[in-house]
């Protein structure tokens, strides 16, 4: 299988701690124009329908966004804009299932992705203030592992886990970056309400991974911090 791969990205960055003391004393600010463009995905998949099995590898390019528009200010002063050309990351993802029992299926999946290409970056922020990038995030692996486990015809129950390894040599690190031991518990349900009608809920509680995030005063640590999502569909078939 393959295909074409549409990416787009936008952004906004303010920071009013960073200053210089003069102008209105707005602080710092950044914006990233909205820019698109075309990358493609190849892969292959094996199957075994009769116990549920498929295995699948899948690479996505790197894709290359040209002349893309930053834009920087300070303390309310004139813009300054740059273009830069900007990399959003490619991807290597593996993926397995099978039924274990007539009622049980377990899967797993591995993903291996080049964010350190991705660099934010402008003169103001890295050179007038002498801040560095904008952001720099490490590239990473992460894995999920899960089953999924059928209670009735109507009503399926979902359980894993996903984790993704922190880099012993990375000491500090964007407060955002994708990989950054991250590590996560997820549980959901499906229940078929009609013949066409499915309901579908989840619940994940990450863990954010521990690190050290440059500040204007030095280094601040970023530890004990948390995040949940919760997810409610409906599918409908016709």
């Amino acid at each position: 299988f393959g295909g074409v791969r549409l990416n787009s990205f936008s952004g906004s960055n303010d920071k009013p701690y960073l200053t210089t003391g003069g102008g209105t004393g707005a602080g710092y600010k950044y914006k990233l124009d909205k820019t698109s463009a075309t990358g493609f995905t190849v892969g292959a998949a094996y199957e075994i329908p009769e116990i549920y099995l498929r295995a699948s590898v899948q690479f996505n390019s790197e894709i290359t966004h040209k002349d893309t528009k930053n834009i920087e200010s300070i303390d309310g002063g004139a813009d300054s804009t740059g273009l830069l050309e900007m990399t959003a990351p490619g991807s290597t993802i593996i993926k397995l299932r099978s039924a274990v029992t007539e009622k049980i299926v377990v899967f797993a999946n591995w993903r291996s992705s080049n964010w350190s290409k991705y660099v934010i970056t402008g003169p103001v922020h890295g050179t007038t203030l002498a801040q560095g990038d904008i952001w720099n995030p490490d590239s990473g692996v992460d894995y999920t592992i899960g089953g999924v486990m059928s209670l009735s015809d109507n009503l399926n129950i979902l359980a894993g886990m996903s984790r993704s390894p922190k880099d012993p040599d990375s000491l500090t690190e964007s407060a955002l970056s994708p990989f950054n031991g991250n590590s996560s518990t997820f549980f959901g349900a499906t229940l078929k309400v009609r013949d066409n009608i499915e309901l579908t809920g989840a619940i994940s509680n990450v863990s954010l991974g521990d690190t050290n995030v440059q500040m204007p005063t030095g280094l601040a640590p970023f530890t004990k911090n948390t995040a949940q999502r919760v997810t409610i569909g409906t599918k409908v078939s016709f």
